[in-house]
Order: structure tokens, then C-alpha cells, then sequence
């Protein structure tokens, strides 16, 4: 794996050890043991997904407490002991890493799921130990049941007629976001620069945030209000892949693949563009008006933009980007722009599909 797809900072990984009967019962030396009574704390998982950063949080702990995290395959279930304490998980159970509660008793625990974690449920437990040497207070959680997700699960094909938790819009204010007819509807309410995907200037993005390698296809339709052809220059929808870190102007990195209205020797075409620096190179190449599969592939620092016809059998590659400026994690999604007024722009996603 490239470098680029490296942790920018230290994470505890998903599994680093088991504990057993034995080392549950040096408390003091160890300082992993959690096991339980009966307390206000709570634990919350989001939903973990292979190869992607999850962050799991304890409430109601006592501050200052160290929190142990503890995950089992094996599901629920009566755990080892010490003494009358016993964790709610079924052995083997794995240790996922140990933290401090702050003042207000609340801890958290960084941590990117593995991409050879097995596919499945999932039971995670945590606690904190408490008080001096001699008279130690032992709190667990409720036990967690969930489930190792592919990354396959973060696809989306709009049918819901909503964004999940894990979608995000940027600069929202740019755009009117609808579904339908089971496609997600993006319509540009800005024109022009700053507010377009060139240079220094950054349109509306519906996206989630993506760790490491991946495919991303969708299929786009840009069209008009009535529903033909958008007019000529630069009214485009498609997948943008774009750094999260870049806040500062003249620093921005994306890449697009997208369809629409080029320019006067390309009225209806596939644009592939990379902007490193807030500094945009862009192409286009021609294709009948209509929906357009679109997709993008990373691998490292490699981004590799290609396109097909719906009845087409294999893809079309459109351009391969070299971008060590991008962060292991990427916003990836969809995004539509115009550059002049009338806007005259709607563009229409039939899915977001993820695939390692």
C-alpha cells in the first residue's frame, strides 16, 4: 500500500490482543481488566466497516477512570472472571485498546477496522477501573451486538428517498438536493467561480469519507429543466474524489470524472479533471447525450477515471492521476456545477456504488 493510504495519525488497531482467565486476574499489573456491575455507563459504536475509521464512546464513567475496550467474535455471553465480576462477552475475547475518561467521565477510542476482518457479527464490551490500589471500582457497559460491515455497505441507491448518517454535504448552500424517481437530484443554485469545481473554487458535494482503496461508480444523467441536453460551456455533474485537509485557499486537490455541457467543440461530453494546489487541468471527450456510467478507481496515490455507455460492455479509460497530495481518508461522492447563468442544470444519479 501506498504511503498515501497510511493512518495520518496513531489508531488503535481493531484487534491487538486476547485476554484470558489468567491475566484477568492480576488486576494492578495488567490495568486491562473490565469486567462488570451494574453502572450508568454507555457504550456507542457506530457502524464498523472493513478497512474504514470507527470511533467507539463511553459516557457516564468516572473521571480520571481507565477504560478498557474489548471486543468477541464469539458473540455475548458468560466471559472470564475476577472474582464475582465478569465480562459479558464470550471467550476469546480481544483487546481493542485502553483510554482515560476526562472530567466528565466520558472516554473514546480511535481505531480502523482491518481489511482482512472477518465479515460478521460482532460483540464489543467496555469498562472503567477506578479508586486507589486496594479498593478498586470495576464499571462495565452494556454489552454491544453489531456487525463487521463490507464496504459494499456504504452504497447507496437513493430508493430511501434520504442521506444516511454517513453522507455529508458540502457547501449545501450551493445546491437543491432531491430525490427522483429513486435517483439523487442535484441542482446548482450558484453559477460560476467560486462556487464550481475549478481552480480555487469548490461547488456543492454530496459525500462520505473513504479510507484507502476503492472503486466508485455511478450513472449520471445532466439535463436541463425540460429535459434535454444542458447548454453549452461547463454545466457537469459526476464523482469527485477530494482532500478533506485542504481548507486553506490555494491548497485544494480533487479530481472529477463528470458528464455534461463542454465547450462549443465538445456541446456534450465526458470531463476529466485534476486540481492540485487550487491549479485545474481539465479534457473532455465527446459522447452521446444521455445517462453515462461514470467511475473512479483508487489505488494509493493512483486515481484512475474511465466512463462507458449504459450498453456498453467495458469501460472507457478517461484519465490516470498521480496525486501524493491525497490523505488516506478522501471525501468521495457526487457533485454538479454550472459556470454561467442561466444555470440550466439538473443532474440525476441512479447510485453510489463502493467497492474495495
Amino acid at each position: 500500500m501506498h504511503g498515501a493510504c497510511q493512518p495520518q495519525t496513531p489508531v488503535h488497531p481493531f484487534v491487538r490482543a486476547t485476554i484470558d482467565q489468567e491475566e484477568l486476574r492480576n488486576v494492578d499489573a495488567k490495568m486491562l481488566l473490565i469486567p462488570a456491575v451494574a453502572s450508568a455507563q454507555a457504550l456507542t459504536v457506530p457502524p464498523l466497516v472493513v478497512g474504514q475509521p470507527a470511533a467507539l464512546a463511553v459516557t457516564g464513567a468516572s473521571p480520571g477512570a481507565q477504560v478498557g475496550w474489548y471486543a468477541s467474535l464469539a458473540g455475548p455471553g458468560a466471559g472470564p472472571c475476577a472474582g464475582a465480576v465478569c465480562l459479558g462477552l464470550a471467550s476469546p475475547i480481544q483487546v481493542l485498546g485502553t483510554t482515560l475518561a476526562d472530567g466528565s467521565g466520558s472516554a473514546s477510542l480511535d481505531l480502523v477496522v482491518p481489511d482482512n476482518a472477518p465479515i460478521g457479527p460482532v460483540s464489543l464490551q467496555a469498562g472503567a477501573m477506578s479508586g486507589p490500589v486496594g479498593a478498586r471500582r470495576i464499571e462495565l457497559t452494556q454489552v454491544v451486538d453489531t456487525e463487521v460491515l463490507p464496504l459494499s455497505s456504504l452504497s447507496d441507491d437513493f430508493e430511501s428517498g434520504v442521506l444516511g448518517p454517513a453522507w455529508t454535504v458540502l457547501h449545501p448552500q450551493l445546491a437543491t438536493i432531491s430525490f427522483v424517481n429513486g435517483s439523487l437530484r442535484i441542482v446548482p443554485t450558484a453559477a460560476g467561480l467560486p462556487s464550481i469545481w475549478y481552480q480555487d473554487g469548490e461547488g456543492p458535494l454530496v459525500s462520505q469519507r473513504i479510507r484507502g482503496d476503492f472503486t466508485v461508480t455511478t450513472r449520471a444523467l445532466a439535463h436541463d429543466p425540460s429535459g434535454a441536453a444542458p447548454p453549452v460551456s461547463y454545466r457537469l455533474g459526476g464523482i469527485t474524489v477530494r482532500n478533506p485537509d485542504d481548507t486553506v485557499p490555494g491548497t485544494h486537490d480533487f479530481v472529477h470524472v463528470a458528464v455534461g455541457s463542454g465547450d462549443p467543440t465538445h456541446p456534450f461530453a465526458v470531463e476529466h479533471k485534476i486540481t492540485v494546489d487550487s491549479q485545474s487541468t481539465y479534457a473532455f471527450d465527446s459522447v452521446p447525450f444521455g445517462p453515462v456510467d461514470l467511475r473512479i478507481v483508487r489505488t494509493g496515490d493512483v486515481f484512475e477515471l474511465s466512463f462507458k455507455l449504459p450498453a456498453d460492455a467495458s469501460w472507457t479509460p478517461s484519465a490516470t492521476y498521480v496525486v501524493p497530495q491525497m490523505p488516506a481518508t478522501v471525501e468521495v461522492g457526487l457533485m454538479a456545477y454550472a459556470n454561467a447563468s442561466p444555470i440550466d442544470l439538473q443532474v440525476d444519479f441512479d447510485a453510489f456504488d463502493l467497492s474495495p
